[in-house]
C-alpha cells in the first residue's frame, strides 16, 4: 500500500473527512503486516496528534474515555419495549 507515510496519509484524510471514526486492522497470520503497522504507521499517526502516545486507564472504556455505564443501555432496552 506504500510507506508508513502514505498509510498515515490515507487513514488522516478519512478521519478528517468524517467518513471514519476509527479502522479495523486486519492483517494475514503469515506477514508481519501488523508489526509493521504498530511499529510504522502508529508512532506516524502518534506525531501527527491522531492517535494518543500513551494509554491512561485500566478498561476499554477508560481507553476510549467513555462513561461509566452499569447494566444494559437504556436504548437497548427502550427498543425491547418496542417490539411486543
Amino acid at each position: 500500500m506504500g510507506t508508513a507515510e502514505d498509510v498515515a496519509d490515507y487513514l488522516q484524510e478519512w478521519f478528517e473527512a468524517g467518513a471514519a471514526d476509527s479502522f479495523v486492522i486486519v492483517a494475514d497470520r503469515l506477514s508481519d503486516a501488523l508489526s509493521d503497522f504498530v511499529n510504522q504507521v502508529i508512532p506516524v499517526l502518534q506525531e501527527r496528534g491522531l492517535r494518543p502516545e500513551n494509554y491512561m486507564g485500566n478498561t476499554l472504556r477508560e481507553y476510549m474515555n467513555l462513561d461509566y455505564q452499569l447494566g444494559v443501555d437504556p436504548r437497548i432496552l427502550n427498543e425491547s419495549d418496542q417490539i411486543r
